[in-house]
């Protein structure tokens, strides 16, 4: 433990004295007779010279930092720019699809009107040739009365497949793909 304070004590005093000699290179107030040679001052300007390279690369390094910060900050800027815009579309094909939806639903509701109005037979006919996916929607939203009535005119292989349409997984929008 002595030891290794006397090594702390050691290496402290030439920290001291290093720094002494490297303020007195750096003031210019190094003081050897003339012809002399003095190793601590040319280790000092040597340090001085180490020290004032590594300051210009750090200061290099900052530059770059700060230039790559602010190339970053311009990608971040552009990007939360984009991602705004996308919200707005995103909100545009929400109420166009909220407009398309309403205007389907208008669409079945005056074919469901059209279907209740007819006499059983006729609309069977008619049913038949829907596209499947249609016909399903249509029988769903009609009155149970008027549907039961309609599923009696139809061929029971047709009338069996679009009542499992209507209530397979999903109801009418589940029936999808399949065939009657």
């Amino acid at each position: 433990m002595a030891s290794r304070m006397a090594v702390a004590l050691i290496a402290a005093g030439s920290l001291f004295s290093a720094a002494a000699g490297y303020a007195a290179v750096r003031d210019g107030d190094v003081r050897v007779g003339r012809g002399m040679y003095d190793p601590r001052a040319s280790a000092m300007e040597d340090l001085a010279t180490q020290l004032e390279a590594q300051e210009r690369s750090l200061d290099r390094r900052e530059r770059t930092v700060a230039e790559k910060e602010a190339a970053l900050s311009a990608v971040e800027s552009r990007l939360e720019e984009r991602t705004a815009a996308l919200e707005k579309l995103r909100g545009e094909i929400e109420a166009l699809r909220g407009e398309v939806d309403q205007q389907h639903e208008e669409r079945v509701s005056s074919v469901v009107r059209t279907v209740e109005a007819m006499k059983p037979a006729a609309a069977a006919k008619m049913i038949e040739n829907l596209d499947r996916t249609l016909a399903i929607e249509v029988l769903d939203k009609m009155s149970p009365s008027k549907a039961g009535k309609l599923f009696g005119a139809l061929p029971p292989a047709l009338a069996a497949s679009l009542t499992e349409g209507i209530a397979g997984p999903g109801g009418p929008t589940g029936a999808e793909g399949v065939t009657p």
